[in-house]
């Protein structure tokens, strides 16, 4: 792109040489252009300056963010206290956070209560309090107490080093909208090379000077300069990926902002996406055996289980101080449920169709199973030595905002499906109480990406998934764009397109509304880059010179074009003033 300035200015330079030779041993008068060669390259300069600030600004996101990211750790060995880099961390290690340090590592709270600031994070303002076994995050301030951290994770794979990862490729990549700018650019350079030749010559046929031409051929060549074709798409992705980044919403790619704004369908996992996931044991049902002793054989069997039920069976049996056994032959199905052995008792624990496939008989808790489905209960079936003995109720929430956000895609006219493991009538009780009517129940793990693809073939336009747990990793890839709930698992956030760092469904529609407001701020950028030569170009040509005589200066065209580039940015800056619900 500045292949014209330079051609224009060696030009104007060139020729002054020449007058100034021919003023000095010629004795002949001729106009010099020094001057104005150095005032071109002078505003050039400038322009080149003030989009370096602009840039840089857009670049604050990621310097903001590797600026919070800890510099050293307080390690715990043998029981002693070292000072480290926190870079040096690896997953087991054990630091301690004192009042007011920032926590250098993502892990677990083995010791300590204390409320984290996690605003770095999030954008919360509210400090979240933390007990034991806990989770915590690396950047996050620690406002009051002590608190022992066990690492989970390697200081290079922590939430704030990803968030720096992703904001840094997502700002080099490019959407396709930017590509062809970049095409028209490449045609544009020769064109208007050609224009300039071809205007100076005509000029220079009718019987103007050298001079004239001169002036003609600089003039097009500086004003024509596509410095702001070359601005408008990668200043507004950069300012769209800082602004989103600080509002806990980090999209991978610039590709991916440009087609959130075009999604027709959102189908989303209910579980902890659509519901809160904390999950809770309501009601213990038994055939001919002690209730204690059903939730402890049920919760030792689910011991180290990663499955939100089975952790929320599991959490009642230690609330209650039950005797938890490791179990032995323990194997899971996904889906379905786990079967283990414990002492003399082999278990199958489990929905209903694990146990309809285990050819388990549990005629006698039917009118419970039907009333407890009804009221959308999750249930948990156990059979012990392949008799029913137990029925354990497990009850959701869902999340304030879910009603608000599905009415909200409704209006803009997206269709909201739901996808869920649990029965068909506990779906329905749930989708009907957010709004959401299609949906999809009784699904296995590997389904998910069937009904997915299925999905893509029957609806129009674009399709996103919105999940947060391992197995929606496949359907978060199989998706066009797949959203991951912030608190969801490593494999999740790595297989989608946008993390949602706060954990709260709002920032779907957020995302949408970026993606418009960065698409709408790109066009306007390429219609100001496009008017301002399709205008100029033939002032420049001189087209007005026979009808009033004005000629575009070179300096002139120069500050027109450093202007056009100005403005481009000022507007790309109005998306940092984006408000988000």
């Amino acid at each position: 792109m500045d292949s014209l300035i330079a051609v224009g200015t060696s030009s104007a330079y060139l020729y002054s040489l020449y007058a100034s030779y021919m003023i000095i041993f010629q004795n002949i008068t001729l106009n010099i252009y020094f001057e104005s060669v150095g005032v071109i390259i002078a505003l050039v300069t400038f322009g080149k300056y003030i989009e370096g600030v602009s840039k840089d600004k857009t670049r604050e996101a990621i310097k903001n963010l590797v600026m919070i990211v800890p510099k050293k750790a307080k390690l715990i060995k043998d029981d002693k206290e070292f000072e480290i880099k926190a870079s040096k961390l690896k997953c087991g290690d054990i630091v301690i956070i004192r009042e007011g340090e920032q926590i250098p590592i993502d892990g677990e709270v083995i010791k300590g209560e204390s409320y984290v600031d996690e605003s770095n994070l999030t954008g919360e303002s509210i400090p979240v309090f933390k007990v034991k076994d806990s989770k915590v995050y690396g950047a996050t301030i620690n406002k009051n107490g002590i608190l022992y951290v066990k690492a989970t994770k390697d200081s290079n794979d922590t939430v704030i080093s990803k968030m720096v990862e992703f904001v840094k490729e997502a700002m080099n990549s490019k959407p396709k909208i930017a590509r062809i700018a970049d095409k028209v650019s490449l045609y544009f350079v020769p064109f208007v090379i050609v224009v300039a030749f071809m205007s100076s010559f005509i000029w220079y046929l009718s019987g103007k000077d050298l001079e004239f031409c001169l002036t003609i051929f600089v003039s097009v060549l500086v004003i024509a300069c596509p410095c702001a074709l070359g601005l408008a798409t990668p200043v507004a992705v950069m300012v769209a990926m800082g602004k989103g980044a600080k509002n806990g919403i980090l999209i991978k790619s610039g590709e991916v902002i440009e087609n959130i704004h075009d999604i027709k369908t959102i189908v989303f996992d209910k579980t902890g996406t659509l519901t809160k996931g904390e999950l809770y044991v309501s009601d213990i049902f038994v055939n001919d055996f002690d209730e204690n002793e059903i939730l402890r054989l049920t919760a030792s069997s689910e011991f180290g289980t990663n499955h939100p039920i089975g952790m929320a069976i599991v959490k009642k049996g230690k609330e209650l101080s039950l005797d938890l056994i490791k179990p032995s032959d323990f194997k899971a199905f996904a889906g379905l449920g786990v079967r283990s052995k414990i002492n003399d008792y082999e278990l199958l624990v489990g929905n209903i169709k694990f146990m309809r496939k285990n050819d388990i008989d549990f005629e006698i808790f039917d009118r419970k199973i039907d009333d407890l489905t009804e009221e959308g209960k999750s249930l948990v079936l156990v059979a012990i030595n392949k008799e029913i003995k137990g029925l354990i109720a497990i009850c959701d929430k869902v999340k304030d905002e879910a009603n608000e956000v599905i009415e909200a895609l409704k209006q803009s006219d997206i269709d909201s499906v739901m996808i869920t493991g649990d029965n068909k009538k506990s779906a329905e009780k749930i989708a009907s109480e957010i709004g959401i009517r299609q949906i999809y129940s009784e699904v296995l793990p590997e389904e998910k990406a069937l009904i997915i693809e299925q999905i893509k073939q029957e609806e129009k336009g674009l399709l996103s998934f919105v999940g947060d747990g391992v197995n929606d990793a496949l359907a978060l890839v199989k998706s066009d764009i797949g959203i991951a709930i912030g608190n969801g698992s490593d494999v999740a956030i790595h297989s989608s397109d946008i993390v949602l760092l706060k954990n709260n469904l709002k920032d779907v529609l957020n995302s949408i509304k970026l993606s418009k407001e960065t698409i709408k701020t790109i066009k306007e950028n390429l219609f100001f880059a496009f008017f301002y030569n399709v205008l100029l170009i033939p002032i420049a040509c001189g087209v007005l010179y026979n009808v009033n005589g004005i000629l575009l200066n070179p300096m002139i065209a120069a500050f027109a074009m450093s202007l056009s580039s100005i403005s481009i940015l000022l507007n790309t800056l109005r998306l940092n003033k984006i408000r988000f619900d």
